[in-house]
């Protein structure tokens, strides 16, 4: 577990080097969420003496926007602090787009909702786009099938009790990785073709497998 974990700390500090190599001097870099690997890549850019501006959206329901543009500003980082609404507007002044990830899948890229739109909108802007996830979040085919993403407490929408109003709450969402420029990791930037390649040829345990399943037959029965 120990060398794992230093696997893990040696493979996010290569990420956030190789993420702040794309940041330029008098650029405009959008995120979302508040992904950790972004936040050093910026606070790594500007100690290397770039001077850039950032965009940042509150990323309801849980605000954690906020918290990563209060964050970027503390460090001196000049922040624009938007609504998610207006995030395909802000990505056409943007020469940069830098997300973090929560997983890779063989063909998607596991973070915040509202990912997806926004990757579309620098598509169609000719503005790059970069996840950053280091390969110990990579899931290959035999364990992204185990993936679910759950929904969360209604009640952080809208209050309960109002009759024919069903509330949806997801944290997460998935995005085609064909949308993506290219993923940020410890070994450098990989394009999604490559990218497929390498998450096919990772190693995986039959008895993790077989164990992830046992958890869900037994979920399935409760």
């Amino acid at each position: 577990l120990v060398r794992f974990a230093d696997g893990i700390d040696r493979g996010l500090g290569l990420t956030v080097r190789h993420g702040a190599a794309l940041v330029r001097s008098r650029s405009l870099v959008q995120t979302y969420s508040n992904s950790t690997a972004v936040r050093l890549a910026l606070w790594r850019a500007m100690g290397a003496g770039r001077r850039f501006e950032v965009v940042c959206s509150e990323s309801r329901p849980m605000r954690e926007g906020v918290s990563l543009a209060r964050r970027l500003a503390a460090l001196g980082i000049p922040v624009h602090l938007v609504v998610d609404a207006a995030l395909a507007e802000w990505v056409e002044r943007a020469d940069l787009v830098l997300l973090g990830a929560d997983a890779i899948l063989p063909e998607a890229v596991v973070n915040k909702v509202g990912t997806e739109p926004l990757l579309h909108a620098a598509r169609r802007a000719g503005v790059p786009a970069y996840v950053l996830a280091e390969s110990s979040k990579w899931l290959p085919d035999a364990l992204a099938e185990f993936w679910r993403i759950r929904e969360e407490a209604p009640e952080e929408i809208a209050r309960p009790g109002v009759p024919n109003l069903r509330v949806h709450n997801r944290y997460f969402g998935t995005s085609p990785l064909s949308l993506v420029t290219g993923l940020v990791w410890e070994g450098g930037v990989t394009r999604p073709a490559a990218l497929r390649r390498r998450i096919s040829r990772l190693p995986v345990s039959k008895g993790l497998v077989k164990l992830l399943a046992r958890g869900r037959t037994a979920g399935n029965r409760g």
